[in-house]
Parts: structure tokens; C-alpha cells; sequence
């Protein structure tokens, strides 16, 4: 019989302590949704650095290669007025 009132008041207890464990777990649940626009929020910025680096990169093989075309075209002009100098000497 003495198991009885140790029941009520562990009972009792537990209605007292449910309240704040509900508050408790309610806070974290918010912190959790938080964290997770946050985490939303950086893949987002990811996404967007990423796709400016492979823009600049496409940008940058383009001027490269307009680079090589434009050394080329310096070189072979450079080799005919060589060619004509030595020509009229």
C-alpha cells in the first residue's frame, strides 16, 4: 500500500515538469528551424559564388584565348615586316 501514494506524487511530479519540458522542446524545435534557414540561406550563397566563378572562369578562358590569337597575330606581323625589311635592304 505504500507504493500508492509514492505513485500519485511521482505523478504529480511528472504533471508539474511536463509544462516546461513542452516549452523546453518547443525552443529547441525553434532553434532547429533556425539553423535550417540559416543552412538554406549559405547554400544559397554558395549556389550564387559558384555560378560567378564559372562565369568569371568562361570569361577568363575567352580573353585567354583572344590573347593567344592577338600574340599570334602580333608574331606574324612581326616576322613579314622582317621578311619586307630585309627585303628592301
Amino acid at each position: 500500500m505504500r507504493k500508492l501514494p509514492a505513485i500519485g506524487l511521482l505523478a504529480l511530479v511528472l504533471l508539474a515538469v511536463a509544462p516546461a519540458l513542452g516549452a523546453e522542446i518547443d525552443a529547441l524545435r525553434g532553434k532547429i528551424d533556425r539553423a535550417r534557414g540559416e543552412a538554406a540561406a549559405l547554400a544559397e550563397q554558395i549556389r550564387a559564388a559558384q555560378a560567378s566563378y564559372l562565369t568569371a572562369e568562361g570569361e577568363a578562358a575567352a580573353a585567354a584565348a583572344e590573347e593567344r590569337k592577338l600574340s599570334d597575330l602580333l608574331a606574324s606581323g612581326q616576322e613579314r615586316a622582317a621578311a619586307l625589311s630585309a627585303a628592301v635592304a
